[in-house]
């Protein structure tokens, strides 16, 4: 089988809760992904999308992503058919998002098999590749003087979007508060060109800078300084492995602590963490991402209750 032309690919994700759909929203089926298909349908490749992947960016998806902008939860594809009803013919893949889950969806992919062990996966707490949410229940962050838990108001007008919860650090004009979390953080081997990706929330001013710190001990620890590329509002930003600045000789998967400090400018500031986690670009087994979507409304998911994710994937034979 061969497809006619890559360009008649089409694919669009519904959501459903209780069996009613609550959104949908247009894809962009990647390089990666259509080569993924075609090997597929060639029968060099035995699967070409084993998961769907819930995330919280909203970049504008390019035919070149090799992750979501944030990843936060995937799931297994539980059923796949062939709808011969549509034209043109889809490929239907479903996925069951636990009812354990809770956070805000504003991007969704399409993957081949690859990266952590889904059976293990209920809560974004339990995705390692986060290595952390700034959840109480589950990170024992210090707590101090304008440093606190906040809790994300999932039935009102959440500020976070990875579960619901996140660090809030209020720091007055030119001062600074820290907050450390000692823990063996589940961090692996990376390369220079693997990804570390940090979201929180500002409000008030925009501080002068926010530095996390992977500590092995005091003497050998790796320094994350971010002082620009910051806005009022919800942030994402992205960096190379190779812009953790080193004092002594940390080894990044012996860290045994994480601290996150923030210093105002001349006016006070309002940062709230709300995830932190490493992609490994490197690596020759990670998922293949077939595709990608931003949806146009955020998608509250409270947790509680069924919820459905639907992937359709038309194509011209």
């Amino acid at each position: 089988m061969m497809l006619d032309s890559l360009n008649n690919l089409k694919g669009e994700y519904i959501f459903y809760k209780d069996g009613i759909e609550v959104a949908r929203s247009q894809n962009i089926v990647t390089n990666d992904g259509k080569e993924a298909l075609i090997s597929y349908l060639n029968r060099r490749d035995s699967e070409y999308a084993s998961r769907i992947i819930l995330g919280s960016g909203t970049s504008t998806p390019l035919a070149t992503d090799q992750f979501l902008e944030f990843e936060v939860f995937p799931t297994s594809v539980s059923f796949r058919t062939l709808d011969f009803t549509q034209t043109p013919t889809q490929i239907v893949f479903r996925s069951t998002i636990p009812p354990t889950f809770k956070g805000v969806v504003r991007e969704s992919g399409l993957s081949t098999l690859g990266g952590i062990n889904l059976s293990d996966l209920n809560d974004v707490n339990d995705n390692n590749e986060i290595v952390a949410t700034f959840d109480s229940d589950f990170e024992a962050w210090s707590i101090s003087s304008g440093v606190a838990f906040h809790v994300n108001d999932l039935e009102g007008t959440p500020r976070l979007r990875v579960g619901d919860s996140g660090l809030e650090f209020t720091v007055p004009s030119t001062q600074t508060k820290t907050s450390t979390w000692s823990a063996n953080a589940p961090l692996e081997s990376y390369i220079s060109s693997d990804k570390i990706k940090v979201a929180f929330h500002i409000s008030g001013a925009v501080p002068s800078q926010i530095s996390i710190k992977f500590s092995n001990d005091s003497l050998n620890f790796y320094t994350l300084p971010i002082s620009s590329g910051m806005v009022v509002g919800y942030n994402i930003l992205t960096f190379n492995v190779s812009q953790l600045v080193a004092t002594g000789n940390p080894v990044i998967q012996n860290t045994e602590s994480m601290t996150v400090t923030v210093t105002a400018a001349g006016s006070q500031s309002v940062v709230t963490m709300d995830a932190i986690r490493f992609d490994n670009y490197s690596s020759v087994e990670k998922p293949i991402l077939v595709s990608r979507s931003v949806l146009s409304t955020p998608l509250v998911v409270e947790g509680g209750y069924p919820f459905d994710v639907e992937y359709r994937l038309g194509f011209s034979i």
